[in-house]
Parts: C-alpha cells; structure tokens; sequence
C-alpha cells in the first residue's frame, strides 16, 4: 500500500532523494504497475480515521469492528463536556500568548505548555482508574522539554511519561 507512511530521508542531495525518497511500496508499484491499497483499518479511531480515508484513500478504507466497539474507546473520549475526544484541537490563536525561539534555535510556548499540563493533570486526576494513554505531539524540541519540566514538577503525572 504506497499510501502508508513514506520512506524518510534526511538529505539534501538530489540524488539520493532521487533513490531513497520512495518506500519500498512505491518502488514495486512503479515497476509491476499494480497497487494494492489497505481497505480496512484496525487501529485508529473513527474519528482520526475519517481524515486519511477521505484524503489518501478517497473515502474507501473502512474501520474494523474492532475499533468502533464502545470497549475500544477511553471513557475519558466520553466526557460529559466533550473535552476530551481522539482528536482534540484547542484553539489559542486569539490569546495573547506568544513563542520564543531558544539558544537552539528550537521554538516554545509557554501558555500553550501550560494548556497542555493543565489538560494532562484534568485526565489523570478525573480518569486515574482508567490509566489513561495519552500522546502530546510538537515538533518543537523546547517545547518538549518545556512539557517535560512541567509534567517532572505535577505530583499527579511524575513517571507517567516518556519522550521520543
């Protein structure tokens, strides 16, 4: 299934984006020109699905059984006031929050990590029985660390992490 996540190259060579920029997907697509594309899928939830099904697979990959069971989904996606579903986007455009750019050049910001911890102690401390996983994606390595300090200094979330 070419569809699935692409191969990663980090370079700048053309050349060798040119041979190693394709998965080993694309490569026997091209060459047998037959495509075999993933029509049903087990491990999102039909919430986060419904996006690479209608972008990537024009509406045709299908949720197993296995995921749309009320077993499969957290009892915190449940919550009474909708706060926390399998894709949640809390909006701060409108703050008066602002980013700053580190000795490393990596960006942060701190009313957004502090967002973030408020929503990480809210789950552990109304959902604890459920042990809830929870993913927080950035692409900021200070803002990881900014979550990070802050997730070390909450009584309620210290050894409940990791970072990748």
């Amino acid at each position: 299934d070419p569809q699935q996540l692409p191969a990663t190259v980090l370079s700048n060579e053309k050349t060798t984006m040119r041979v190693l920029g394709f998965s080993l997907f694309e490569r026997l697509a091209g060459k047998a020109g037959l495509t075999l594309l993933l029509n049903k899928q087990y491990r999102m939830h039909p919430a986060i699905s419904q996006f690479p099904s209608s972008f990537f697979y024009g509406g045709r990959l299908k949720d197993s059984v296995v995921v749309t069971k009320d077993t499969y989904t957290p009892i915190f996606h449940r919550d009474s006031e909708k706060r926390f579903g399998p894709l949640v986007h809390y909006d701060t455009s409108e703050s008066r929050s602002r980013e700053d750019r580190t000795r490393d050049k990596s960006l942060r910001n701190a009313f957004e990590a502090s967002i973030v911890l408020r929503i990480l102690c809210t789950l552990f401390e109304e959902y604890r029985e459920s042990k809830p996983s929870i993913a927080v994606v950035t692409p900021y390595r200070s803002q990881v660390r900014q979550i990070s300090n802050g997730v070390s200094a909450a009584s309620i979330l210290r050894g409940k992490y990791r970072t990748a």
